[in-house]
């Protein structure tokens, strides 16, 4: 059962009977429902939301004027309701405290979310506001608003930004979204940037969520959700197929290339008497003693006992007291589609026809060479950075699933007359956008703030 439901089934079963009785003065003056933080309050939770903070419940906003007078005996009247309803525990307050549900003060709830009491006011304040705070303070369902005090700010919030606000929010959008979209994430593939690629996609993907919002005229929620969200939006909804296309080519790719990364291991390849270690190993002989020398950093590393626990201090690497044990497989070490791989640093010919490492290590300037057979993949590693975890044809694809999600939202934009432009990159649309923005202090800030 959805959150929502049982919220709203719990409320009506003993919420709404029992304020009747014993608040019969204030029944009608109460508000009553669900909203604020939780996937539960915007409808997208699942099985698995069911493993914290879900359970019947429900929020009860009061004035300040009546919270003075019935406050604590309303808190207090919540907590002896039923402690199961429909084979659900009743909510608790979170382990940080918070109680999210029961009574409080309608000024509280939006000064939560907003920083005031009543919601924002000017331009200024509704351009402080995150925007996953307005989601929250708009998600969920009132049960009851006879008096409408909650209702009328919540109303107000749901109308959306003013416009000059969304006008600024959406031209940073496209400023981002060209910037590390269109042109950053493909460059810094091609420097081995590896890094700063991943959050320059990053950065591309949280403004394409944000700005598909911002077109329905919908909040975006917490991150978590902001993809989950987009398929139930009218406009651009097609974004969210596309984004997903991108996120699955990357996993492929780092599949591909970093699968050691993730101790992936095919069935041939159950490492019984196999170590694979990082940092100089030479497995299965006792009193091994290795010494590597990295011209200008000399660190010595001493591996190996009988039982094969392993320490290694190598500062060029970064890796400080890596300890194994028999039998245990460290990370970053193999290439994909290896099996029966007994892998060393520092070491040419391991003796797998389909895995030949070389490393070489100059100081603070490391090369490898890494190339499997059966992936072809080639890696090369200078300061400490790796490059080439993705070819030529996989950048084209990713760039061409990003230029597909900006043409998208430029045709959205031109379909709401929010620019003129008439290029085919984002960050013309942006300024385009930001020059309509009526307010002369907001329109004459940095493109990318909002």
């Amino acid at each position: 059962m959805k959150g929502l439901e049982l919220a709203r089934n719990y409320y009506l079963t003993y919420g709404k009977p029992t304020l009747a009785e014993q608040f019969p003065e204030y029944a009608d003056r109460i508000a009553c429902g669900i909203a604020g933080e939780g996937s539960d309050c915007l409808g997208f939770d699942d099985k698995y939301s069911q493993d914290h903070d879900f359970g019947p419940g429900f929020c009860l906003w009061l004035t300040d004027a009546d919270a003075n007078v019935i406050g604590p005996s309303l808190r207090e009247c919540y907590a002896s309701l039923p402690k199961e309803f429909m084979g659900y525990q009743k909510r608790s307050p979170l382990s940080y405290g918070e109680q999210r549900l029961s009574a409080m003060r309608i000024s509280d709830f939006y000064r939560k979310f907003t920083g005031q009491p009543n919601g924002p006011n000017t331009l200024e304040q509704w351009r402080m506001i995150p925007e996953h705070f307005l989601s929250a303070a708009t998600s969920g369902e009132i049960f009851e608003d006879k008096l409408g005090a909650f209702s009328q700010i919540r109303n107000r919030l749901l109308a959306f930004y003013p416009e000059d606000i969304r006008r600024k929010k959406l031209a940073a959008r496209c400023a981002i979204m060209a910037q590390a979209g269109q042109y950053n994430y493909a460059r810094c593939l091609t420097r081995g940037e590896n890094v700063a690629a991943t959050m320059a996609l990053a950065q591309f993907i949280e403004a394409t969520c944000s700005a598909v919002y911002l077109l329905n005229k919908k909040y975006m929620p917490f991150y978590k959700w902001a993809h989950h969200g987009i398929r139930h939006l009218k406009i651009a909804s097609d974004i969210y197929g596309l984004l997903v296309a991108l996120c699955e080519n990357m996993s492929i790719c780092n599949e591909m290339s970093m699968g050691a990364a993730m101790n992936i291991c095919d069935a041939n390849n159950n490492m019984a008497d196999n170590n694979i270690a990082r940092n100089n190993t030479d497995v299965g002989n006792a009193n091994s003693n290795m010494k590597r020398n990295d011209i200008g950093m000399s660190n010595t590393n001493n591996n190996t006992d009988a039982n094969n626990n392993m320490t290694s201090n190598n500062m060029s690497t970064g890796d400080v007291n890596n300890n194994m044990a028999d039998n245990n497989i460290t990370r970053n070490n193999t290439d994909v589609g290896n099996t029966n791989c007994n892998m060393k640093r520092n070491n040419t010919d391991v003796g797998n026809t389909n895995c030949n490492m070389k490393r070489n290590d100059i100081g603070m300037s490391n090369t490898n060479n890494n190339t499997d057979a059966n992936n072809n993949i080639k890696r090369s590693n200078m300061n400490n950075h790796t490059t080439g975890w993705i070819n030529n044809a996989q950048i084209a694809n990713n760039t061409a699933l990003i230029e597909d999600i900006c043409a998208i939202i430029i045709q959205a934009l031109n379909n709401q007359n929010l620019t003129d432009s008439t290029s085919d990159f984002l960050l013309d649309h942006g300024t385009s956008i930001q020059s309509q923005i009526v307010d002369e202090q907001i329109r004459n800030m940095h493109i990318m703030s909002e």
